[in-house]
């Protein structure tokens, strides 16, 4: 198991990532896993990416502030 994740986090998605040419909102918990500027660098590699930060939120942002995710994604689609 712990191999196998490692795998994955050893992998390189930077030339699958920039093919994605749709709308596309880069989400992060500002308690989470993952530092802003690579999820900006992450919306940035994008044709149509945006990022935002949930405040208070860890990296399950969907369970940690669901409403505000709701809201943020409705406002993103607009």
């Amino acid at each position: 198991m712990v191999e196998c994740a490692a795998r994955l986090a050893a992998r390189d998605y930077w030339g699958e990532w920039r093919k994605i040419r749709c709308l596309t909102l880069v989400t992060r918990g500002e308690r989470g896993n993952f530092d802003k500027n690579h999820v900006a660098g992450l919306a940035h590699a994008l044709q149509k990416g945006q990022s935002l930060t949930l405040p208070k939120a860890r990296h399950d942002v969907h369970l940690d502030a669901p409403k505000q995710l709701a809201h943020e994604v409705r406002r993103f689609l607009g």
